[in-house]
């Protein structure tokens, strides 16, 4: 039965389905010059009951960082007889992907997908679904991640713009080992150092310094 021939939104009347317990829709995409694609195919599942209302906080399309945990959160409820919304009694399950590989969520709630710091390197893509349901009717909810490259982050410890007291026999000594890579904590660094001293500060010169 075609409802929407030549539009991009399919609207099927409540008349053609609720005898039904699902429907297979087809979409096919043709070209002014009648080149057709392929034929997608989805099967619809129809329930006289209302589904549970459930939506992953931050939306369907996500940026994370591999130095920081991985939490998707999923909030959901369903109507009940008096008309309120209530949490009660839903069960969630979680599946995520990324490279082909299953990811196995940490959290102890099962609202929750969590996955530890450092879990996925920077520029993978993860796809995950989360279902809810009371027992008797489902829904589920989608969500793309991309995990983003971290910053090569420095420090130098011990001075904030202190006042260092030298002498003709001292020496300053500054340490930066606490500087750090966000995407991988053991990777080797190296130090480049420049020093602004009082004379230079009015031409805004630099001058190489230390080892």
């Amino acid at each position: 039965v075609d409802f929407a021939y030549g539009n991009s939104t399919l609207i099927i009347p409540y008349t053609a389905i609720s005898d039904e317990n699902s429907i297979l829709v087809n979409l096919t995409i043709v070209n002014f010059l009648g080149i057709r694609s392929h034929t997608l195919s989805k099967r619809v599942q129809t329930s006289p009951r209302p589904l549970p209302s459930l939506f992953i906080v931050g939306g369907s399309y996500q940026i994370a960082n591999a130095w920081q945990p991985l939490r998707l959160v999923a909030k959901a409820a369903v109507t009940t007889c008096a008309g309120n919304s209530s949490d009660t009694g839903l069960n969630y399950s979680w599946v995520a992907m990324a490279k082909g590989h299953d990811l196995v969520s940490i959290s102890p709630d099962p609202r929750d997908f969590l996955l530890p710091a450092y879990s996925l390197n920077p520029g993978t893509i993860i796809r995950a679904v989360v279902n809810v349901t009371d027992g008797q009717v489902s829904n589920a909810a989608y969500v793309r991640i991309i995990i983003r490259r971290g910053t090569v982050i420095a420090n130098i410890d011990g001075v904030r713009d202190a006042v260092l007291a030298t002498t003709t026999a001292s020496v300053v000594t500054l340490d930066a080992s606490t500087s750090y890579d966000q995407d991988n904590l053991t990777t080797p660094l190296n130090y480049i150092w420049t020093c602004s001293f009082d004379e230079d500060l009015r031409s805004k010169n630099t001058t190489e310094c230390g080892p």
